[in-house]
């Protein structure tokens, strides 16, 4: 059977500044493992950004080889097809510490026709891994990569933010909270505020004074347990 505590204002007031520690508490777990999880990111995207820029140095100079090739052949041929590529010793001129032009090709078929056509080969080998694709796909995995992570990054700066602005909405309502005393180390608390349902509403938490802990008694206080412990 409940009881409503009658000992006054005083036993009230102790019981709900434990119950709002114990929320503050499970609210500031959330933001500290959003900042850890944020540093995470933050160096995986830092390194992704990194290693598209190197790309980018080998890339720029193959792309120019090729727009130059372009012209050179149609220049020198005016009809047939025909093939230009760097040796294997004038590719040490596009590498860095990241990556390494493997194969840079150009060809062109049908010379003169309205059928002309140019082909090329720019493969990259990224020395840390030792895999090796065409330029195009190492680029597009690396930019999927990239905006993958900033919307993790997104993600979790919204539900931190979320969470902290939900907490600061239901500290609003602590002046109504109804507390019930079960025994002499556990307490009901509820009242407006401490639960949720699309916006807050009114929920039922059960206080375990000698722990520390606070369990949601109700769908509503559940609801809001999630988004205060980040678990959404």
């Amino acid at each position: 059977m409940l009881l409503s505590i009658s000992t006054g204002c005083t036993s009230k007031k102790a019981i709900t500044e434990e119950f709002v520690d114990c929320l503050i508490q499970m609210n500031a777990g959330v933001i500290d493992n959003s900042a850890k999880e944020l540093k995470i990111i933050d160096q995986n995207l830092y390194t992704t950004e990194e290693k598209l820029l190197k790309l980018e140095q080998v890339i720029v100079p193959a792309l120019e080889w090729i727009e130059n090739q372009k012209v050179e052949l149609l220049e020198e041929f005016k009809y047939g097809s025909w093939h230009s590529r760097v040796t294997r010793e004038s590719l040490a001129e596009f590498k860095n510490d990241q990556y390494e032009i493997t194969a840079l090709e150009l060809s062109v078929h049908r010379i003169g026709t309205p059928n002309q056509e140019f082909h090329t080969v720019i493969m990259v080998t990224d020395l840390a891994t030792k895999t090796q694709s065409d330029w195009e796909t190492a680029e597009s995995e690396l930019k999927w990569r990239k905006s993958t992570l900033e919307k993790q990054r997104q993600a979790k700066l919204e539900d931190a933010q979320l969470s902290a602005s939900t907490l600061l909405s239901v500290l609003e309502h602590l002046e109504d909270w109804e507390i019930r005393e079960i025994n002499s180390t556990t307490y009901s608390i509820s009242g407006p505020g401490l639960g949720v349902a699309g916006e807050l509403t009114s929920g039922n938490w059960t206080y375990y004074r000698a722990s520390k802990t606070i369990i949601p008694a109700d769908t509503q206080s559940a609801a809001l347990q999630k988004i205060l412990s980040g678990g959404f």
